[in-house]
């Protein structure tokens, strides 16, 4: 829930007389450049060139959607 939304609510339930949040401007969306990938060949120089078990997490990063806070050390 947005902060726009807790206003929201708040009008209709009677604590606000007017949501504050509406009349914020919000700053433009930048354009976001892709992150750019290792080739397969790249990666698999980089996880033969790690020990274990850094590479095994390395491929496990690379193969499935997991992120590096969610690996378990």
């Amino acid at each position: 829930m947005g902060l726009s939304s807790i206003f929201v609510a708040a009008v209709k339930y009677g604590y606000m007389e007017s949501n504050p949040a509406s009349a914020a401007d919000l700053p433009p969306k930048g354009v976001k450049e892709r992150k750019k990938l290792p080739t397969g060949d790249q990666l698999s120089l980089l996880i033969n060139a790690l020990k274990e078990p850094i590479s095994t997490l390395v491929y496990l990063m690379a193969v499935s959607s997991i992120r590096p806070e969610e690996l378990a050390f």
